[in-house]
């Protein structure tokens, strides 16, 4: 079967942050999963990026036209360490914000940063820092079909 323009999307997006070749602090080649956060680290090591599809909501338009709006978060997973927690999560947010941008699909008619930002480790026994960037990308599809891009 083939995939939903939807499936399509987030499908490029994986593929976008795959191959983004700007990863400084997260690092050369994170690890790149989607639809869970939890996951064993002997199969998944870290940094690990996680993506997150949400729910959609659309609006019916003009002419037969579905305006979907897909929210997208984004999860960085690496390991904490001695240094500056606070400059490590925001210059792994600022990554995240730059490889996503970069990897929206020509079809996508908005695609925007919602928010996000580090989620600190608490205690003496967490040891991973996890960074968030949500998103929402915004494509049309005609009215009722999915499987098909506006015209």
């Amino acid at each position: 079967m083939a995939d939903t323009i939807r499936e399509t999307n987030i499908k490029a997006i994986k593929t976008g942050l795959e191959n983004f070749g700007s990863y400084e602090v997260i690092a050369p080649s994170p690890t790149l999963v989607r639809g869970f956060l939890v996951f064993d680290a002997s199969v998944y090591p870290l940094p690990v990026i996680s993506i997150m599809p949400g729910v959609e909501d659309a609006e019916r338009e003009e002419y037969g036209v579905s305006a979907n709006t897909m929210p997208i978060d984004i999860w960085c997973s690496i390991m904490a360490g001695q240094e500056e927690m606070s400059e490590i999560g925001e210059a792994i947010l600022g990554e995240l914000v730059r490889a996503f941008m970069a990897s929206v699909p020509e079809n996508v008619r908005d695609a925007f940063y919602t928010g996000g930002g580090p989620s600190y480790p608490d205690g003496i026994a967490q040891k991973v820092l996890m960074t968030l960037a949500s998103f929402n990308v915004v494509y049309e599809t005609d009215l009722g079909d999915p499987y098909n891009l506006s015209a």
